[in-house]
């Protein structure tokens, strides 16, 4: 899978671009970094935790938030995402509940 690649990559980016920054200047900025994963299937138990455990360890202040669509996506991975990173996550069981998701 490429999930975790992508989340390392995007910390990657994350922390490129506050190099310089102290910690007063990015409050200053009220910069707020974050990752919305839209999905509609599960990854696997042993990537799911090993994806939770890395985004734990190297949270870096950036928020998830998830986004599952259809009956098989895994809304427990994606919730646990979002509980660790104080993020938020939506589920839209039918195409119903999706239409009015966006609003």
């Amino acid at each position: 899978t490429v999930l975790r690649p992508a989340i390392e990559r995007m910390y990657d980016v994350f922390e490129s671009e506050m190099t310089g920054l102290d910690d007063e200047a990015v409050v200053e900025q009220n910069v707020l970094k974050g990752c919305v994963i839209l999905t509609d299937c599960e990854v696997g138990e042993e990537i799911e935790r090993d994806v939770c455990d890395f985004v734990q360890t190297e949270s870096r202040d950036v928020r998830f938030y998830g986004f599952g669509i259809g009956r098989f996506c895994n809304s427990c991975f994606l919730k646990a995402l979002s509980d660790i990173t104080q993020g938020y996550t939506e589920i839209c069981l039918d195409s119903e509940r999706l239409l009015t998701a966006f609003e």
